[in-house]
């Protein structure tokens, strides 16, 4: 009993975040333990991830399982939450903290590179990640947040600046970006915020520079599950292809070595959709796409800012080519065919719901169009019993999603309990029909009914089967003298 409180695990990530608290959620933030354990254990259990993945109670440090969770709360827009998957993020970075709380930490040497920064630089506690960061990576904002309070709020949304043009000749040396610290420091450079395959190291002259960390096993196993969805599902591979590019920032060699998880076919798709869009955009703007959509390795270095920009360009019309490589097949009645199941929870339905329409259909699921067109097939394709009960809602709360979805579990939950009430309803109706019998004694004889055969036509004196009656109780006497008898 002492491993556990209120179901909760202490060596589990779930228990080891609530332990370090503190140092994870930071102190004036609106996170609350009570919404962690809400969210962890309860709630994202229940949510259909991609790849497989499931999340499981008291938490996990797999990352596939944390990149699954990460991005179907942002796909689905559920901001609340993202802080708190943030939190096993932080967790993930800091054997240290899981060394204390009985967690095998992963023997992983990014992790371990990790611990080392993060007691370098942070003394132990890391900054956790808001909603607009990359996820996994330190906040950016936190002290820009504190140092400037009257600045426009939209500035914290917007993307990590660029580090600052150092040399713009690309057959000059390329000046070493400035290091974490200096971000305390008067002068305030614009540090470099970048993860493996490519991540800050400490240069031979003192500074920080950029050395490429090769892709884990772990990671090119993940990817290899979701690429071979490509052709059914481009939308979500793309997505995740997406994130890998703002989570590890590859180069061009990394970026081929994705692409050959896909089919030869698939991956020459997306190289000439992309290469057609770049072509476009160029004439436009008067740039060299080879320059930036090569087709051999350029050999860009990463510690050049002007290679660093060519790289990005080429991350983005990669993505680009491969959001469009495949045309979406337009399908309106597998739209109408999806039904609840008798054992499908509300959640399920709806992902079912958003997963067809993202596939099948031009309307997109977080459109205000797109969520009409989910509230009219919520209501109109659940089970019975949830259906009869959304339908008796206020107009107004019949058109908002969330209502709804919350008003369905009320019922699913609760289904059990109507199945038992609506069977003890059954059990007393023919409880007091069978009472209402013996009240009543034997039922009346109707018009020329024989009490004998209950035939129609004649009395029991002119019955054929009185006299059967008679012979079956004289042979019954005869049986109980004999048995009598032989008792004696």
């Amino acid at each position: 009993m002492g491993n556990t409180q209120g179901g909760v695990i202490k060596s589990s990530p779930l228990g080891c975040i609530l332990a370090h608290w503190k140092d994870i959620a930071g102190t004036g933030n609106t996170e609350s333990k009570g919404n962690l354990v809400k969210y962890c254990n309860p709630w994202w259990p229940v949510y259909k991830l991609e790849s497989e993945a499931k999340w499981p109670f008291n938490g996990t440090l797999d990352y596939n399982t944390l990149l699954q969770l990460m991005l179907f709360l942002r796909r689905e827009g559920k901001w609340d939450e993202v802080s708190y998957a943030d939190m096993f993020f932080t967790l993930r970075n800091h054997p240290e903290w899981q060394r204390d709380c009985g967690i095998v930490p992963p023997q992983d040497p990014l992790v371990l590179a990790l611990e080392q920064d993060n007691k370098k630089e942070f003394k132990g506690k890391l900054k956790r990640c808001c909603s607009a960061c990359s996820i996994g990576q330190r906040c950016t904002r936190a002290d820009k947040i504190h140092r400037a309070p009257e600045q426009d709020l939209t500035d914290l949304f917007k993307p990590p600046p660029r580090p600052q043009e150092q040399d713009e000749d690309l057959d000059g040396p390329s000046t070493p970006p400035g290091s974490p610290v200096s971000s305390h420091t008067r002068k305030k450079s614009v540090p470099i915020i970048l993860q493996a395959p490519l991540r800050e190291a400490v240069g031979p002259n003192g500074g920080t520079m950029l050395i490429k960390v090769p892709f884990s096993t772990t990671d090119l196993e993940a990817w290899k599950k979701v690429a071979r969805d490509y052709r059914n599902d481009p939308t979500s591979v793309t997505r995740y292809f997406q994130f890998i590019i703002k989570q590890h920032n590859p180069d061009w060699n990394d970026i081929q070595l994705l692409l050959d998880h896909l089919t030869e076919t698939e991956k020459q798709l997306v190289l000439k959709t992309a290469g057609n869009l770049a072509e476009d955009y160029y004439k436009t703007t008067g740039g060299d796409v080879k320059e930036y959509l090569p087709l051999q390795d350029p050999k860009w270095e990463a510690n050049r800012s002007a290679h660093m920009e060519r790289l990005q360009a080429y991350q983005e019309w990669i993505v680009k080519g491969m959001e469009r490589a495949i045309p979406k097949a337009i399908n309106w009645s597998i739209l109408y065919e999806i039904k609840q199941g008798p054992s499908e929870s509300p959640s399920e339905f709806l992902d079912r719901l958003r997963d067809v329409m993202r596939r099948n259909t031009p309307l997109d699921p977080g459109s205000e169009v797109g969520l009409q067109q989910l509230v009219s097939l919520f209501l109109g394709q659940s089970t019975g019993d949830i259906r009869h009960k959304l339908q008796k809602l206020r107009s107004t709360e019949s058109r908002n999603l969330e209502v709804l979805l919350d008003e369905a579990w009320r019922v699913f939950r609760n289904r059990e309990e109507e199945y038992k009430r609506g069977q003890r309803r059954v059990l007393a109706v023919v409880r007091e029909e069978e009472e209402r019998k013996l009240r009543r004694g034997p039922p009346q004889l109707r018009k020329n009914q024989c009490a004998i055969c209950k035939r129609f036509g004649h009395w029991k004196d002119e019955c054929p089967e009185k006299w059967k009656v008679k012979e079956r109780g004289r042979s019954n006497q005869k049986g109980r003298a004999v048995a009598h008898m032989k008792e004696d």
